[in-house]
């Protein structure tokens, strides 16, 4: 009559609802259910599912056991002896017994189910790696230039604007000599968790190389870009790091940023890179820890 689908959270100790579905084959989700996993105790994520469904006002009707039961059967879902997750399948609406030569089709049909959970989660992860960058947790170059084409071909249809943005961080070569390469490193990644947690849903930054982040600003006119630079800086600007002395130092970190706008400062990823570089340049050339707009840079200003 129905069939769930509980799987383990890869962050977190729970079981958590996936799908379920029911005797007319229609697909319903079932993220709302959720529970934890005791990893302290012997206890199976099948025997904790168990004591959490028999709650369930369906389930209540036969007050079934664990095993045994000829009308509900638990399946654990495992790779190499390790639990991923349970599949439930009951005849509780129906009360028709669940022949034993259908439950051995499904206890190998877990088996395949469980593989191929598996095999999924791995080719996700393998992508998230391909496209992500490992210190800063944003998104690596490869993947910015996909979603730039994809915000390209966007604003060429809809005619409206958007900016790019290049970042870097100031002086970044003399904390490296100061301090070492371990804070060089912990400042990206700070940098990298303060502009994901100040840029907008329709924004989208990456890391470019070295100390360079990229900065995609969605649907944004000139005149909007400056309340999201001055809010991704100050964001920057309150990063403070502990550098482990006698007394121990906070270190400040400022950045610089450049900022070109679609389609008046170029009209594809090489173009807008090179201007926003200019206005980058500019910023550092007049002080630092700001911005500029590829508008307001002087034509005599160029990168050295």
């Amino acid at each position: 009559d129905r069939i769930k689908l509980y799987l383990a959270d890869l962050n977190s100790d729970q079981l958590k609802g996936e799908l379920a579905v029911d005797i007319t084959r229609k697909v319903n989700p079932i993220h709302n259910e959720h529970y934890p996993v005791e990893r302290a105790t012997t206890r199976s994520m099948v025997e904790t599912l168990w004591r959490n469904l028999r709650l369930d006002p369906w389930s209540r009707i036969l007050e079934h056991s664990l095993v045994n039961h000829d009308k509900v059967l638990y399946l654990p879902l495992k790779i190499q002896a390790k639990e991923i997750g349970v599949l439930v399948i009951d005849n509780i609406l129906s009360q028709t017994s669940i022949p034993a030569p259908i439950r051995n089709q499904l206890q190998s049909f877990a088996g395949q189910l469980a593989l191929a959970v598996d095999n999924a989660r791995l080719f996700s992860e393998v992508e998230r790696l391909s496209l992500y960058d490992t210190l800063s947790l944003l998104p690596n170059r490869r993947y910015f230039k996909q979603r730039f084409q994809e915000e390209l071909y966007r604003s060429q249809r809809s005619k409206a604007p958007f900016a790019l943005c290049i970042l870097d961080i100031d002086f970044f070569k003399e904390i490296n000599d100061t301090y070492g390469h371990q804070i060089g490193d912990r400042a990206i990644a700070c940098i990298g968790a303060a502009v994901n947690q100040v840029i907008r849903q329709s924004d989208f930054a990456a890391r470019w190389g070295g100390d360079e982040v990229v900065i995609l600003l969605g649907l944004t006119a000139a005149g909007e870009v400056s309340m999201v630079a001055d809010r991704i800086l100050k964001a920057i600007r309150d990063i403070s790091i502990e550098y482990p002395a006698d007394p121990p130092k906070n270190i400040k970190i400022t950045a610089s940023m450049g900022i070109a706008v679609y389609p008046e400062d170029g009209s594809d990823l090489e173009s807008l890179m090179a201007t926003a570089d200019k206005a980058l340049y500019h910023t550092k050339f007049t002080g630092r820890n700001g911005y500029t707009l590829a508008s307001q840079v002087p034509d005599a200003i160029s990168p050295q």
